[in-house]
């Protein structure tokens, strides 16, 4: 994503660590800038730091109220720290509100909570007219991440070979039924992995060289880990 700040514009996915640090500098010279405390906790998530980014939304929550796309993230962030019963309520009220993006977030916690059907809803509403979408392959992925989703890997890739879609743009779906080669570093993007769903994805052998491809475990021995990341020796590292 490219996130405007002031007049100027800076890559997030590109330029993660530097990011951070621009961000940073934009909340110095205007503090009520709620669009900076929005991608700062957007960074801070990917890093890892999941009680920092839920702060920097509920400070721009309280500049302003009505800034739903920062309440939609404090949700998000919330249900990574395990508070998914108040990550469900947050994201009701933005959906009453009329902002509903990254619908697929919370669908793991409605799964588990019984509402296969208003995910399967959601899933058709975000694919539109394309009945050929194999939404039941989502589904079973969403609701049972830790089974092996092998055979529906296949027919989901069929799909996208016969959609002319990019694999690189569903990412986080392939991830879901066990393909972790699909996943690529996008620095502000990769928020996705903390959550609990992709648990069997951090302990496979496909996460560490991703997070060391964005730069995560160099910003840890500097600036500290994250609750869920430990080090291990000097230039190890293991995640929950």
């Amino acid at each position: 994503p490219w996130a405007v700040i002031g007049a100027k514009t800076f890559d997030l996915e590109r330029h993660h660590i530097q990011g951070m640090e621009y961000l940073d500098r934009a909340i110095i010279n205007d503090p009520k800038n709620t669009t900076a405390y929005l991608w700062r906790s957007i960074g801070w998530a990917a890093l890892g730091f999941i009680e920092a980014a839920i702060n920097d939304v509920n400070t721009c929550l309280e500049l302003d109220p009505n800034y739903e796309n920062c309440r939609r993230h404090l949700a998000e962030w919330q249900l990574i720290a395990g508070n998914a019963d108040l990550a469900l309520e947050l994201f009701q009220v933005s959906a009453e509100r009329g902002f509903y993006g990254s619908d697929g977030v919370f669908a793991h916690a409605l799964m588990k909570r019984g509402h296969r059907l208003a995910v399967a809803l959601n899933i058709w509403r975000s694919q539109g007219d394309d009945r050929s979408y194999p939404a039941k392959i989502m589904l079973d992925a969403r609701e049972f991440p830790e089974r092996d989703h092998s055979q529906g890997l296949t027919k989901f890739l069929n799909w996208l070979e016969s959609k002319g879609e990019k694999k690189e743009d569903w990412e986080e779906e392939l991830v879901l039924l066990g393909a972790y080669e699909y996943a690529s570093p996008r620095g502000f993007g990769n928020h996705w992995i903390w959550q609990e769903e992709n648990k069997t994805f951090r302990q496979s052998p496909y996460f560490k060289p991703l997070v060391r491809e964005i730069g995560l475990p160099d910003y840890w021995r500097e600036k500290g880990f994250p609750p869920m990341c430990r080090p291990v020796a000097e230039d190890d590292f293991e995640c929950e």
